[in-house]
């Protein structure tokens, strides 16, 4: 389930979708695989019983791949959009609003650019109109996406909230520590980029 939810999958029925889907490409893929080798070029038993192994293994490996893949997408999403995000709630907070008000600005104006990071704020909005306090909201959030940049947001919150302190100085904290991050997570994507580029240079 926790796979499911970090991909940004909430539906019910997730699971069984998923299960019959792999269960269905363990099955059939491995006979249309099977099917089409023996209509192209006749081989022989083993190598019918080769392909066929080798099509099951895609069919039970292909849909985690896919899922790892979706997961990763989703919380690249998130991650990218949450300095956007801490940057708005900083500008609406110091402008004299409440952080539930800021939240309920911040997620209008996040669906344009970051619709994913958006939807969840949508989640966090109606569970702080439900009675959680901002903090419990964004813990649920870091729990749900499986985020540590939202979990230590969530603990800023907390914090805020049982000490007392200022919150548009614990956010504008946070938020520059999450602006130095991107960045340097930024440079180190550029930094393999050039390494990847390397060897398809030197073959050519």
């Amino acid at each position: 389930a926790d796979r499911f939810r970090h991909a940004g999958i909430y539906s019910p029925a997730a699971a069984e979708v998923f299960l019959g889907a792999k269960l269905a490409l363990t099955v059939g893929l491995p006979v249309v695989v099977v099917a089409a080798y023996w209509l192209a070029a006749g081989p022989t038993a083993g190598r019918l019983a080769t392909a066929g192994v080798v099509a099951v293994g895609v069919g039970v490996v292909a849909p985690g791949l896919w899922l790892d893949h979706r997961r990763n997408k989703y919380q690249g999403a998130l991650r990218r959009g949450l300095p956007d995000a801490l940057d708005l709630l900083v500008l609406c907070v110091e402008g004299g609003g409440s952080l539930t008000a800021a939240v309920n600005r911040v997620t209008e104006d996040l669906d344009a650019v970051h619709p994913p990071l958006a939807g969840e704020m949508r989640i966090v909005q109606r569970e702080m109109q439900m009675g959680l306090s901002p903090g419990a909201a964004f813990k649920r959030f870091g729990e749900r996406c499986g985020l540590d940049d939202v979990r230590d947001l969530a603990s800023v919150l907390l914090q805020s909230e049982r000490y007392g302190a200022g919150v548009a100085k614990a956010l504008k904290a946070h938020a520059d520590g999450c602006r130095v991050e991107r960045q340097q997570r930024a440079e180190e994507m550029a930094q393999k980029a050039s390494v990847k580029i390397l060897f398809p240079t030197l073959l050519c």
